[in-house]
C-alpha cells in the first residue's frame, strides 16, 4: 500500500471544474470550486407553438465569464442546432418538426454544475384530431366503390389557417383487395372513396383502413 500525493492548480475561471486520476484501476474524481459563483438565468423558459415545425427558437442563457452550461433535447422532435455548451452567456438555437398527430410537449434541458442542477425550456405544440364518419363498412361478396368522410381539426383553431386545412393525414389500406381511390395525402376534412374486389376466396375477410389514430374496418361477405 502507498499514498498517491497530488497537486491542484489555482482555478483562473469562473466556473467550476473537475478532473480525473485512475490508480489501480479505480478513479477518482476532484472537483475545484472557480473564482466566483456562477448564477444561471435562461429566458424565455416556454414556447407554445403551431402545428408547422421547421422553425428556429432562440434561448438566451446569462451567467458569469467561465461558467459552463449544456444544452440538450429530451425528444426526437426537438434540434439544438447551436449552443450545445457554453463558457458564460451565450445562446442556444434549437427548431422543431411538424406535427398532425396529438399535442405534444417536451423539453430543452439546460444544464450546469451542481449545486443548481439547471432549467428545463419547455417547448409545447399543438397537435390535430381525427374522426371518421364510419367504423365499419359492409361490402357484398361482389365488392364495390365505398366512401368515408374524414374530419380533421388542429387542437388550436389559430394554428389552422383560414381553411382550417392544416392537419395533413392519409388513409392506409391494410389488403391488396381494398384500394384507396383518393390521391394522398389530405389536408383538413376530406372525403376518401374505396374501391373493394370481389371475394372469390370461398369465405368471408375483414381489412382496415387507417387514417392517423382511426380504423375504419371493411367487412367483405363470401
Amino acid at each position: 500500500s502507498r499514498r498517491v500525493t497530488y497537486v491542484v492548480d489555482a482555478n483562473p475561471g469562473a466556473g467550476a471544474r473537475s478532473g480525473t486520476m485512475t490508480v489501480g484501476g479505480r478513479t477518482f474524481t476532484v472537483t475545484q470550486s472557480g473564482t466566483t459563483s456562477c448564477d444561471y438565468s435562461v429566458a424565455p423558459v416556454d414556447f407554445r407553438e403551431c402545428n408547422r415545425g421547421g422553425f428556429e427558437r432562440t434561448v438566451a442563457v446569462s451567467t458569469a465569464s467561465g461558467c459552463g452550461w449544456t444544452a440538450a433535447p429530451a425528444a426526437s422532435w426537438l434540434t439544438v442546432i447551436s449552443g450545445q455548451s457554453g463558457l458564460g452567456s451565450g445562446t442556444i438555437v434549437f427548431k422543431f418538426a411538424d406535427n398532425f398527430d396529438a399535442a405534444r410537449q417536451s423539453n430543452i434541458e439546460v444544464r450546469w454544475p451542481t449545486p443548481t442542477a439547471g432549467q428545463n425550456v419547455r417547448v409545447f405544440q399543438e397537435g390535430c384530431t381525427y374522426l371518421a364518419t364510419k367504423d365499419t363498412i359492409d361490402a357484398p361478396a361482389a365488392g364495390g366503390d365505398f366512401n368515408f368522410d374524414v374530419y380533421a381539426s388542429p387542437t388550436n383553431p389559430a394554428c389552422g389557417g383560414p381553411l382550417q386545412d392544416v392537419c395533413v393525414w392519409t388513409a392506409v389500406s391494410s389488403a391488396s383487395w381494398v384500394t384507396v381511390l383518393t390521391s394522398m395525402p389530405r389536408y383538413g376534412d376530406d372525403r376518401v372513396f374505396l374501391r373493394v374486389a370481389a371475394n372469390g376466396t370461398g369465405s368471408a375477410r375483414t381489412a382496415t383502413v387507417v387514417v392517423r389514430d382511426r380504423t375504419v374496418t371493411i367487412r367483405q361477405s363470401s
